[in-house]
């Protein structure tokens, strides 16, 4: 039992590093000043309809650490605060894999340099103003052999409709 928890613990520490945590000096960027989670309650996501177009746009984690940008050219853009206060830039690719069209999706983010990749699951709340993101317990099987029981889950929150940085 030791082992295999120690085991969940080294693929929790690849996950954190392959979704952008994780330190990479070729991608560093200078600091970018952006709104945090309390600086932006009253935003409105993109009420077109469709999850995908609500995805569209800048979110931001509950612990305003790590900012998402999703363009409409299928981009995603993720700036993660590093110690020093500076932010850490990647970008990716997505893809939505499925989406009941009401309350949630399954997306793929590729890292277009080494191709490799993970999906990960949004669950919407009804008004589309924040979601809870899980990476999904498959990719972590696939990449690992091993499937997790449990997958940290993450709130975002909408603020605006900026796709870039």
């Amino acid at each position: 039992m030791k082992l295999r928890s120690i085991v969940i613990m080294y693929i929790l520490l690849i996950l954190v590093a392959f979704t952008g945590c994780g330190k990479q000096v070729a991608n560093t960027v200078e600091p970018v000043n952006q709104p945090t989670n309390s600086e932006t309650s009253s935003a409105t996501p993109n009420e077109t309809g469709t999850l995908q177009n609500a995805l569209l746009g800048h979110w931001v984690t509950d612990k305003d650490t790590t900012q998402y940008y999703f363009s409409s050219d299928d981009n995603m853009v993720m700036l993660t605060k590093e110690s020093t206060g500076s932010d850490l830039r990647q970008d990716f690719i997505f893809s939505i894999i499925e989406s009941n069209n009401k309350d949630s999706m399954k997306i793929k983010i590729t890292n277009p340099k080494t191709n490799t990749g993970h999906n990960k699951i949004l669950k919407f709340s009804s008004d589309k103003k924040s979601l809870i993101s899980t990476v999904d317990p498959d990719s972590v099987y696939k990449l690992t052999g091993i499937k997790p029981k449990s997958m940290p889950q993450i709130k975002w929150t909408y603020v605006d409709d900026k796709q870039k940085p």
